[in-house]
C-alpha cells in the first residue's frame, strides 16, 4: 500500500478522557506506530504566525466542530514539522494531505486528562484539488 490511512477511521473509537490507555486504541491503529503514513484532512494551526508554522492539529473535518463540539482528542493528529523543513500551512477549509511518521501513544496532561493519542512528524504537505 502507499501508506494512506483513513483519518476518519483513525479516530473512530471511544477512549475515556481520564482513564484511557493505549489498550483503548484499536490494534490496527496501534500497529501504525512509527510507520510512514499519508493523511488527508484539514489543518488547524495552533498559532497563525506567518504562512509556515512548525506545529498544527490535523483533523478529518473542521466543519464538524459546529455540530458535535470540537473534535475529540482521538480525532486529532498533533502534527509537527520535522527540523527546518517547515511545511506550508493552508487555510482551515482547504483540504490538505500530509506525509510523515505517525506515533501512537496515549499522553496525559498534568491534570490526568488524555491530551494526545496521535502525533506525527510531518515531512511534507500539499493541498488536495
Amino acid at each position: 500500500s502507499d501508506g494512506r490511512v483513513d483519518l476518519k477511521r483513525l479516530g473512530n473509537f471511544m477512549i475515556d478522557p481520564y482513564n484511557g490507555t493505549i489498550d483503548d486504541v484499536p490494534k490496527q491503529f496501534r500497529d501504525l506506530d512509527g510507520k510512514r503514513v499519508i493523511l488527508d484532512g484539514f489543518m488547524y494551526p495552533w498559532n497563525d504566525a506567518g504562512d509556515r508554522v512548525s506545529a498544527f492539529q490535523f483533523v478529518y473535518n473542521i466543519q464538524k466542530c459546529c455540530f458535535n463540539g470540537p473534535p475529540l482528542v482521538q480525532e486529532r493528529v498533533y502534527a509537527k514539522a520535522t527540523d527546518q523543513n517547515r511545511v506550508p500551512i493552508f487555510e482551515q477549509n482547504t483540504p490538505a494531505r500530509i506525509v510523515g511518521t505517525l506515533h501512537v501513544k496515549v499522553v496525559h496532561d498534568d491534570f490526568g486528562k488524555v491530551s494526545s493519542v496521535y502525533t506525527m512528524d510531518v515531512e511534507s504537505s500539499e493541498t488536495i484539488k
